[in-house]
């Protein structure tokens, strides 16, 4: 099949192994690593909910400062329906969408936490198996790199 060619419109990126278990993915990602230039596998994509738009920004602004986060889109609106203390709550709130490297989530949920209104603030994150190359390269160039 050849290279990878992310300007061939036909072409899709191949997923990684789905079993063959955790050896066989490792060595997919090597190659994937050697073939398009990046490390597919060690991105992901947090999202964090908050009530005050300026209170996102400011965290934004600061993961992005400090190379935690390579960029944060906050949605200025939605709405949230929810539990919480027993009741059932509905909310307009924020989202916050952090694209970052998964070795600087601890560091990113810290600086969240000391930063959030929240009691309990959402702070998960999700893999991003796959990425235009270029992309990804991005994020590794503007965030921190591994130790």
């Amino acid at each position: 099949m050849g290279r990878y060619n992310p300007s061939a419109p036909s072409q899709q990126r191949p997923a990684p192994p789905q079993s063959g278990g955790r050896i066989h993915k490792v060595l997919w990602f090597v190659n994937k690593k050697a073939q398009y230039g990046v490390n597919m596998g060690s991105y992901i994509l947090c999202l964090v909910t908050i009530d005050d738009l300026a209170k996102a920004s400011e965290i934004a602004g600061i993961l992005v400062e400090e190379r935690l986060a390579a960029c944060v889109n906050i949605v200025p609106q939605i709405q949230s329906i929810y539990r919480w203390n027993g009741e059932i709550c509905n909310d307009t709130e924020r989202l916050m969408i952090i694209k970052t490297q998964k070795h600087l989530f601890e560091r990113l949920e810290a600086v969240v936490k000391k930063m959030h209104p929240y009691e309990v603030p959402e702070i998960i994150s999700f893999d991003i198996q796959q990425g235009y190359p270029g992309y990804l390269r991005w994020i590794d160039d503007s965030t921190e790199a591994p130790a």
